[in-house]
């Protein structure tokens, strides 16, 4: 005989001895029964495992602050200290209402324009 056949047969036993005791019991015992047995299908869940839960969410807290300083710590220290300057081609109009340069040059402008690439292609 196979130990799963054993098995199966044990189980056919015991069954059988359980279907036999309930059904010696009176109609009021079999409904108490089968209400505490709901009752103990819907168990909460322990305690333990609830603080353990609370200790993996207080955990998982601390190492996404712990993430997100370093992160902001790290852009921080590797931002370049002083701006980078605006090349000169890409010099558009709002930049020239910024600045607080003279308008001496901004009037002139076509001039020093001018200027600029007739040096360039002299040289």
């Amino acid at each position: 005989m196979k130990p799963s056949d054993r098995e199966n047969t044990f189980a056919e036993k015991v069954h059988g001895i359980k279907d036999a005791a309930v059904d010696g019991l009176n109609p009021e015992e079999r409904a108490r029964i089968y209400r505490e047995r709901l009752m103990a299908l819907d168990v909460e869940i322990p305690k333990h495992s609830r603080r353990r839960r609370r200790r993996h969410a207080t955990w998982g807290a601390a190492f996404l602050a712990a993430a997100v300083m370093l992160g902001v710590a790290g852009t921080v220290v590797l931002l370049p200290k002083t701006p980078s300057p605006i090349p000169p081609g890409l010099m558009t109009d709002s930049g020239i209402l910024s600045n607080t340069d003279s308008l001496d040059l901004y009037e002139n402008l076509e001039f020093y324009q001018w200027l600029a690439e007739a040096t360039a292609t002299a040289e």
